[in-house]
């Protein structure tokens, strides 16, 4: 099992046969969806309420399950009757304003027959997972699955080139494209509203209401509502064992430090050895000290793990790139081999508490809209780094390397981006693959009250300052010792050097003649070593274009994994 949903929402009646097995069809709407179940109240994945002509789904979850029963019933038993509850209590004029209600990470899905409608809700971080769509002259077919999507729609399948040099740049397309033409992805910030009898697709923005507080009380809540997300999280759950990420960073020590606090049988914790200078094993060991019921599992990243690369492209479909992700990848391997069905980790929390990142700080709700905010001191920072000031600075002071240069001056001036980036890049890096693996990600600092407090605290929290002085209070003095931002646990060079022959082969391919500018592809293949994660990234695209663009493997598009290596389809492309 895992989320996964599936919805044709055509203008007349269904005539062919649906490609998928459908839980709900009837007439114009079908709606096809699998829930990863992991906490008392996700029991259900969706309901049809015949005599209110009403079809509500959820994935995710709602963080704040005891307050909504509080106000509406103790009785509920599970999210969805919630859902429709919450519907027929709030009239249409004001849709948009119930999920302010709601908090938690979740897509929300309402078909109302009464009003031939149908809306796609989430929350306001953002679903864990995307949300492809393609609208043609029949209606919209929508996924959280670029294999699904591409079952059940017919286009002719070529990259966006729009798209693909701003993935190129930033790892990340800020807007509503994705690498294919024409196929699109719904953006933080924003719900779907399908008007059936008008023939109508509307694409709308969200409601971002969290409580209002003042500094005082915000220096208060700060770390009280992350510790509260954590354990009222961990109380929802189907099991007093709980997996969690740890390294040495004060975010994923909190959430163990907090999981500790709970009614627990069990913590299994799991931390990444990189190696050498990258491993952490030492510090967790000093920090987890000998407890019997917590139990820690170390995992060393495959010395092979590019040869999985086709694999992960699989899983990741193309929605994002960083070195990072092969980590996750070797991460997610090894939970499933523990049979885990969930994991805390402590993604989101920069881009909320600190006030260095993403487009205007931890501005985490900031609205996504067709224009550039220049009132922030990010986007001033921005243009200098693209002028002559830029240069100076970059070439004697941060010593800047042939690929940052290019990356700096070839693609980043093309993007405008459009809300907080960092939100969507951290929780789609890991959901994304977690979910693949049956693992539900648990993501405890993305919550309202954490945000209210972290933007009226902006000022104090250059980089997370006030937080980590906060958890030095709450840890004592000899725990803290051991803590540190958690620093790079991926040895790249490592992975470019054991697979140079192929990561070379198809750099100078005739693939990288059409993604990459000429005079600038002539500087990399006379310098390849000045460009190793670039080389990584167009291997990405060669295999994604190879998967996804050429039709060669739709025959197991519902197969959860892809078992080639990367040498293996360059040895049939007759590159290696």
């Amino acid at each position: 099992m895992k989320n996964i949903l599936l919805s044709k929402i055509f203008w007349n009646e269904f005539h062919e046969p649906v490609k998928s097995k459908s839980s709900f069809i009837k007439k114009n709407v079908m709606l096809s969806i699998e829930r990863l179940q992991i906490y008392e109240f996700d029991n259900l994945a969706y309901k049809y309420n015949e005599n209110k002509g009403l079809l509500t789904a959820v994935l995710g979850n709602f963080s704040n399950w005891d307050e909504l029963k509080l106000k509406y019933g103790n009785n509920l038993k599970n999210d969805v009757d919630l859902l429709e509850l919450i519907y027929l209590n709030n009239s249409l004029d004001k849709m948009n304003d119930f999920i302010s209600e709601l908090d938690g990470i979740f897509l929300l899905y309402i078909y109302d027959e009464n009003i031939k409608k149908v809306y796609l809700f989430q929350s306001i971080f953002g679903f864990s997972l995307p949300i492809y769509y393609y609208i043609d002259s029949h209606g919209i077919v929508i996924s959280t699955n670029l294999k699904k999507l591409l079952l059940n729609v017919n286009i002719e399948r070529e990259f966006d080139q729009n798209a693909l040099s701003e993935f190129l740049g930033n790892n990340l397309i800020s807007n509503e494209k994705t690498l294919i033409k024409n196929i699109k992805k719904l953006v933080t910030h924003s719900f779907f509203e399908i008007n059936l009898e008008k023939k109508e697709i509307a694409i709308k923005p969200s409601s971002n209401k969290v409580p209002k507080i003042n500094e005082k009380k915000a220096k208060i809540n700060l770390i009280s509502s992350i510790r509260k997300n954590i354990a009222d999280v961990a109380g929802y759950l189907k099991t007093s064992v709980y997996d969690s990420t740890l390294t040495r960073g004060w975010d994923s020590n909190l959430i163990f430090n907090e999981l500790k606090n709970t009614n627990y049988q069990k913590i299994n914790a799991y931390t990444i050895d990189g190696g050498n200078e990258y491993s952490e094993v030492k510090e967790v060991k000093e920090i987890i000290e000998d407890n019997e019921n917590i139990s820690l599992y170390t995992h060393k990243i495959n010395k092979s793990i590019l040869d999985f690369l086709p694999d992960i492209v699989w899983k990741y479909e193309g929605f994002v790139f960083e070195m990072g992700i092969f980590l996750r990848y070797d991460l997610a391997k090894y939970l499933l081999n523990g049979k885990t069905n969930h994991i805390f980790v402590g993604s989101g929390a920069d881009p909320i508490l600190d006030s260095n990142m993403g487009p205007g700080g931890n501005h985490a709700l900031q609205q996504y809209g067709y224009k550039t905010y220049k009132s922030t001191l990010y986007h001033l920072k921005k243009t200098l780094k693209m002028g002559i000031v830029g240069d100076i600075w970059f070439k004697f002071i941060i010593e800047e390397t042939d690929f940052m240069r290019y990356k700096r001056k070839t693609f980043n001036n093309k993007t405008k981006l459009m809300y907080n980036l960092e939100i969507e890049y951290n929780l789609k890096m890991h959901e994304i693959l977690f979910n693949e693996f049956s693992i539900a990600g648990i993501y405890p600092f993305l919550n309202k009250n954490t945000v209210s407090s972290a933007n009226v605290l902006r000022k104090f929290n250059h980089g997370k300052n006030f937080y980590k002085n906060e958890l030095k209070k709450l840890f004592g003095e000899k725990k803290s010792s051991f803590i540190k931002k958690t620093g790079k646990v991926l040895d790249t060079n490592r992975i470019y050097y054991e697979n140079i022959d192929c990561l070379k082969s198809i750099i100078n391919s005739a693939f990288s003649e059409k993604i990459l500018d000429k005079s600038n592809l002539k500087l990399i293949r006379k310098k390849p070593d000045n460009y190793k994660t670039l080389l990584i990234q167009v291997a990405y695209l060669f295999l994604f274009s190879h998967i996804f663009l050429d039709n060669n493997y739709d025959d197991q598009f519902e197969n959860n994994h892809l078992n080639l290596s990367l040498s293996d389809i360059l040895k049939k492309q007759k590159l290696y």
